[in-house]
């Protein structure tokens, strides 16, 4: 008799992720489905009505859903997941990623300008980041061990909640 409401609760507090910033996205996500589907049975979703409302909020959103889901049959609460093997379309990603001109890059650092006090430091980040292909996360998890002559340790990231964790990929990486 769980309703989807009252799992989205449970399933943020007993099933928590390591990182907190992951935590912070899956309690928005279940948060965002309790809301829509609120005092259903968690039971009674039917596949077409879970992908018409997948098809209304951000991909990342229905996947932590799935994600909630499987925890749920695994469980037994459910005994299938009615939010996997959707094949929803891809809409919202591009398909390359275009970095910017040499023209936009020199525009770039001209208008760090405006910034007066913060100009050369945020000009000297961007310049930085350019030029090594570090993310700002892991930019930011920086320390004076990790920087050799020839190369970059990138062992750590700083997360949006202000933690230190390991980078994007979970592995540590050298850059030239």
């Amino acid at each position: 008799d769980e309703t989807c409401g009252s799992f989205a609760d449970r399933w943020i507090e007993e099933w928590p992720r390591p990182e907190a910033s992951t935590n912070k996205l899956y309690a928005a996500a279940a948060r965002r489905f309790g809301e829509h589907f609120g005092s259903a049975r968690l039971d009674e979703i039917a596949r077409i009505d879970a992908r018409a409302w997948a098809l209304t909020v951000p991909r990342r959103v229905s996947g932590v859903v799935g994600t909630m889901y499987e925890d749920a049959r695994n469980i037994g609460l459910v005994e299938s997941n009615p939010f996997s093997g959707m094949r929803l379309p891809q809409s919202e990603r591009r398909a390359q990623i275009v970095g910017p001109t040499m023209d936009e890059y020199r525009r770039l650092l001209v208008g760090c300008d405006v910034l007066e006090g913060y100009g050369p430091e945020f000009r000297a980040m961007i310049r930085f980041a350019a030029w090594t292909g570090i993310r700002q996360g892991e930019m930011f998890g920086l320390q004076w061990s990790d920087i050799g002559a020839e190369e970059i340790r990138v062992v750590r990231s700083r997360k949006l909640d202000g933690s230190l964790g390991l980078p994007k990929n979970g592995q540590a990486d050298t850059m030239p």
